[in-house]
């Protein structure tokens, strides 16, 4: 009996590995070829725990660690820096330029012509007053007021905009619409004799309701058939989205392919960092979370699960000596702000 029940313990271990394998590899798959099956990415940092209870369970009780184990515990080490960080803080050189970018999805979509007070306007502003960024990038914004103190403001048309200190040489829209909003906005900037392109970029996202929300953050109170109800809804809503992101992701790389400078991809991607979505935006770029955060990378606040959606990614010639999440919750989500260097004329 005791051969028999450790043979299908064994057997559901090796299981449960093969599942954390997929998981990990779905990131490198593109989404035209993954399907609903990249939806198995949003488990992944669950997977993740479940690989750290198991390790430490064995370790508790002082069960036999198999070679995988140890493979296993690797693994994990090497993946939790994508959602928790321990870097330091740099001082830059006196004779680097350094300059900072924020980037913050407002969440201004409610806002009534004529009812002003409904409206965050004032305390985006006063907060972004206050940090003091050279470069901005918002999102879900519809103000016609962008008295923020910023020389250059190019706005998309839409709901979202760049500010910038330095001067902006051109700035231009990537055609890809999304019902009525113009989601990519791009601005070709130029420090001193360096120039380079920002993207403020706001994909698709799976358009859930506060109904879907509360479901992911409370289920106690909820009927058991509202639940079977909303959890199909949401599935529903998930391969939707990751549809329409799929289309939107070719033609912004096809884009950014083309861009004469280095480029920055900045803005609220709508997905973790265990995506295709970031596999395929971050090729060829640095996260400034990876390099310079610290602590939990969360970004959006809306869940009762910390999740990183919105990033900063840059390229090569420059280095993040500083990334930060502003605590402060005037949206869904939180600010970000990274500080960068460079010592080399760019273009």
């Amino acid at each position: 009996m005791k051969k028999r029940f450790r043979a299908f313990a064994l057997f559901l271990l090796k299981m449960f590995y093969l599942f954390v394998l997929v998981a990990f590899l779905i990131k490198y798959i593109p989404l035209e070829y993954s399907g609903s099956f990249s939806l198995l990415h949003f488990v992944f940092p669950t997977v993740l725990v479940g690989v750290f209870l198991l390790l430490l369970i064995k370790l508790i009780f002082k069960v036999k660690w198999l070679w995988w184990d140890y493979i296993a515990l690797l693994f994990l080490c090497w993946n939790v820096s994508q959602y928790y960080q321990f870097n330091s803080w740099e001082l830059p050189n006196k004779d680097e330029k350094v300059f900072s970018i924020m980037t913050f999805n407002a969440k201004s979509l409610l806002y009534k012509k004529k009812h002003r007070e409904d409206d965050n306007h004032d305390q985006i502003r006063d907060f972004v007053l206050k940090e003091k960024p050279d470069i901005v990038c918002l999102q879900e914004t519809y103000w016609r007021d962008w008295n923020f103190g910023y020389p250059y403001a190019g706005k998309s048309g839409s709901s979202y905009v760049i500010l910038s200190k330095f001067p902006v040489i051109k700035q231009g829209i990537v055609p890809i619409k999304d019902g009525r909003l113009k989601r990519y906005h791009f601005a070709d900037i130029k420090i001193q004799k360096d120039t380079f392109r920002v993207y403020n970029v706001h994909l698709s996202s799976y358009r859930f309701s506060q109904k879907d929300y509360d479901l992911l953050n409370e289920t106690q109170n909820i009927e058991e058939s509202e639940i079977k109800e909303r959890s199909w809804s949401m599935l529903r809503k998930l391969n939707r989205g990751i549809l329409k992101r799929r289309k939107q992701l070719l033609k912004l790389k096809n884009h950014i392919k083309k861009s004469p400078y280095p480029t920055f991809i900045i803005g609220d991607f709508n997905d973790i960092s265990h995506s295709n979505t970031y596999q395929q935006l971050s090729e060829n770029l640095k996260d400034s979370y990876l390099d310079a955060g610290k602590g939990l990378g969360s970004t959006f606040h809306g869940l009762s699960v910390p999740l990183r959606i919105d990033y900063i990614l840059y390229p090569d010639h420059f280095s993040c000596i500083k990334h930060e999440i502003l605590d402060q919750k005037l949206s869904d989500h939180f600010a970000i702000k990274a500080s960068f260097t460079t010592m080399n004329k760019i273009k």
